[in-house]
């Protein structure tokens, strides 16, 4: 029952990220290297923050690093979207600081647009993002060569704090409860 419940969580939060691409953008704000970007979409919270980390030489995108918040609790799901061309066997390498690995980030499944990396957490997990100044997500490509993208962490906690505002005035004024 737990995991039912969590799976569907979880779906929620994919949904936000995978729509946002799609949804019209009603607002953004720059915090930083961190973007707020919110759509209004019907029982969704409409707020996440996004890093976009892209190759200059063809102008892809090698990471998009997403938050969102649920507007209540203690929830927060985390999505890294690589490109495709990974193997997704493992856990990706997630490095803050070039000191502190983070463990738990495998991928989840990979679309056309990239492969991800889903997960929820809580506000104490995000700690050391928030203390980190700089980060790399590294995978191994089908190539051989390992793909390493680069993550900055300038403006993050304003970026959180103005996200969970936006997403906490949403979840009161649709009557939900913490």
């Amino acid at each position: 029952m737990i995991r039912t419940l969590t799976l569907l969580l979880f779906a929620n939060f994919a949904i936000i990220a995978a729509a946002s691409a799609a949804d019209p953008i009603e607002k953004t704000d720059q915090v930083g290297d961190w973007t707020v970007r919110c759509v209004s979409r019907a029982a969704l919270p409409p707020c996440e923050i996004v890093q976009a980390v892209k190759r200059k030489d063809v102008e892809q995108n090698i990471l998009q690093f997403s938050l969102s918040y649920a507007g209540t609790d203690d929830r927060y799901a985390i999505q890294f979207m690589l490109p495709l061309g990974l193997f997704i066997q493992g856990e990706a390498l997630v490095r803050l600081d070039d000191k502190t690995d983070l463990n738990g980030y495998v991928f989840t499944r990979c679309e056309p647009q990239g492969c991800f990396i889903d997960r929820l957490t809580t506000r104490a997990d995000l700690n050391p993002f928030f203390a980190a100044k700089k980060g790399i997500v590294a995978a191994r490509q089908t190539n051989g060569q390992t793909l390493v993208a680069p993550i900055s962490f300038e403006g993050f906690g304003d970026a959180v704090k103005m996200m969970v505002a936006k997403n906490e005035a949403w979840a009161k004024a649709q009557g939900v409860k913490k």
